[in-house]
């Protein structure tokens, strides 16, 4: 039996409603992964995490997706943890929402608020001193997009600001 791009399309939006309770579960979760990986920072030591995301219908070959994650890491064990956190955790159609939901965890509440719906084109936020994070950690977080593809970079230096 041939399932044409029709019933596939249809078979992926059923799925769709899966995938965002998966995207929005365990916030306290990420915010253990997201201070697990700052607090690990050491000295002269810069540690990242790049989290790419597409939203929407792409066929390759025979293969139809509608949504991609690609994480980049520095190699570290708390880098490649926290990629397979946001690889499995993440939403590829809220991008933004990866965003709030760090900020909520490093700041304590969301920038914004709970009803506002952000669309975000650039964004750069750094944090010090916060109390979700050890003494002399900080933490970057930038948003880009560019077309279809969001990028957030999440990145930690270690020492006076």
């Amino acid at each position: 039996m041939k399932i044409d791009l029709r019933e596939r399309f249809c078979i992926l939006l059923l799925c769709l409603p899966l995938s965002l309770i998966n995207a929005n579960a365990g916030e306290n979760d990420l915010c253990e992964v997201v201070r697990q990986f700052a607090n690990s920072t050491t000295e002269n030591k810069q540690k990242f995490v790049e989290l790419t995301t597409n939203w929407g219908i792409r066929k390759t070959g025979d293969t139809i997706s509608l949504a991609q994650k690609q994480c980049f890491h520095d190699g570290s064990d708390e880098g490649k943890s926290f990629c397979k956190y946001l690889n499995e955790h993440s939403s590829s159609e809220f991008p933004e929402m990866n965003f709030r939901h760090m900020m909520r965890c490093l700041q304590g509440r969301d920038p914004f608020d709970r009803g506002a719906s952000v669309t975000i084109r650039d964004i750069k936020v750094s944090l010090y001193e916060s109390a979700f994070l050890e003494p002399a950690i900080g933490v970057t977080l930038a948003l880009t997009r560019k077309n279809d593809e969001v990028t957030l970079r999440i990145e930690t230096t270690w020492g006076p600001q």
